[in-house]
């Protein structure tokens, strides 16, 4: 019995691999873009809401963002949390957990988002169809 079950383990191993190996690849920029952060703290939050009003169509819950551990006197603290939500949440799924910690930490909270996550608002109604149809990638044939 465990022959035969280490025979079809090997078999789907040997099929898996070279289909693993020839599959698609995805191209990445790599390119480090140099960013000019101002210093002021005011300031900052400025420069961080004009980069995230550049971008069309993004969820309010995805909105790049500082909590900042004294919010009437902003300053840098001993420690500072970074929450990066992936492709398919955003920090209302974990809310107030971030919040928590920081303010338990008494440390500076940044959220930010990987590029390009969620970017396209489709409303809950839309028919699955009409947004494949919508934002099918320009590779893929019909």
């Amino acid at each position: 019995m465990i022959k035969k079950i280490l025979k079809i383990f090997s078999g789907i191993l040997l099929l898996a691999v070279p289909v693993f190996i020839a599959g698609p690849r995805t191209e990445m920029d790599e390119t480090l873009h140099p960013v000019d952060i101002p210093n002021d703290f005011d300031r900052l939050e400025q420069h961080i809401a004009q980069s995230e009003t550049a971008i069309n169509c993004l969820q309010a819950s995805l909105v790049k963002g500082i909590v900042w551990a004294d919010r009437t006197q902003k300053s840098r603290t001993p420690m500072a949390l970074v929450y990066i939500h992936g492709f398919s949440v955003s920090r209302n799924e974990v809310m107030p957990l971030c919040d928590s910690l920081a303010a338990g930490l008494g440390a500076n909270l940044f959220y930010t988002r990987l590029n390009r996550t969620r970017q396209r608002f489709v409303p809950i109604d839309t028919p699955y169809r009409l947004v494949a149809r919508k934002y099918r990638s320009p590779q893929t044939t019909p």
